[in-house]
């Protein structure tokens, strides 16, 4: 209920308000009362427009009912407006994932090609490495004197 300044003085020596009755029975008719009026501590009221007619009181309160259920509907899709723009961030952020999972994904392609590669490398170095230690074995045998098995030890 809203009000402004009334031009009265009240019984009680207050300033009258005028305020707006949104009720059934004189919907947006407007009254004046003292400032302790809803309160209880003064008695003061008297209308400040003419009474409506019939048809009016009829059609008014349809008319507030439907413009109170459109404004509950505004509200609730004003949350779910909100709600819906906090999915919308999680699914930018979701692929936003997505996309860092696939960057990782091919560098872990990438990493397992190198360690097969370095396997390879591994297994030909060994193979290199028991060649070499063979070759120096079967020189040690040819050559019984024991003088390249002293430089083998070196």
């Amino acid at each position: 209920m809203s009000f402004v300044t009334g031009d009265r003085t009240c019984r009680c020596g207050g300033r009258t308000v005028i305020r707006t009755t949104w009720k059934d029975a004189n919907p947006g008719r407007r009254f004046q009362s003292c400032l302790n009026y809803e309160n209880g501590s003064c008695d003061f009221f008297d209308w400040y427009d003419p009474p409506m007619c019939r048809r009016s009181k009829m059609i008014i309160p349809g008319l507030l009912r439907k413009m109170n259920e459109r404004e509950a509907e505004i509200e609730m899709l004003k949350l779910k407006n909100e709600h819906l723009v906090k999915l919308d961030k999680k699914m930018k952020k979701m692929n936003e994932r997505e996309a860092e999972i696939e960057k990782l994904k091919l560098k872990n392609e990438h990493l397992v090609k190198l360690v097969k590669k370095l396997k390879k490398i591994v297994c030909i170095l060994v193979l290199l490495l028991v060649f070499i230690i063979l070759s120096k074995f079967k020189v040690a045998k040819e050559n019984p004197s024991g003088m390249n098995h002293v430089k083998m030890l070196q």
